[in-house]
């Protein structure tokens, strides 16, 4: 069941990607391409991307911003292949709390429909929150594109 935006903290995010949901759902989980999109800043660059693909394990991503290194952590809850991906998620040189991700990946012949679902955005976060992971699931398609053979 996809989520539905149920209150002010909860952010959707949609993309149709053309990949298969598999190969879609494996790039947030496969650090080669996942560094590619995960958590890049415009002018960024990603220095670290470490990921445990497993239920209870933890993955983390440092983007350098100018002089400046911005750690992104989380931990798996739901990996569920390839329909859906639960993860905490913050950054803790902004955020001290966690917020809980969930992505559903549902497939449609050879492209995948992705909605993000974010809860507990704070109102002051929700835009910027918006473009970014809408920015992060638009580099996606671009990882997967120049990955492939």
């Amino acid at each position: 069941m996809l989520p539905a935006a149920n209150d002010e903290s909860t952010i959707l995010v949609k993309r149709t990607l053309p990949f298969p949901a598999e190969q879609v759902f494996d790039a947030w989980l496969t650090e080669d391409i996942a560094r590619l999109f995960l958590f890049s800043a415009p002018h960024g660059d990603v220095e670290e991307t470490l990921i445990d693909p497993r239920v209870g394990g933890y993955f983390s991503v440092i983007d350098r911003r100018g002089d400046h290194s911005v750690l992104h952590t989380g931990e798996y809850v739901v990996i569920d292949r390839p329909s859906r991906l639960f993860f905490t998620f913050r950054i803790p040189a902004f955020h001290k709390d966690s917020i809980l991700v969930r992505i559903y990946f549902t497939a449609a012949g050879q492209e995948t429909h992705v909605v993000l679902d974010a809860g507990h955005v704070p109102p002051e976060a929700r835009e910027s929150a918006i473009h970014g992971w809408g920015s992060m699931l638009d580099l996606l398609g671009h990882a997967i594109k120049a990955m492939q053979p």
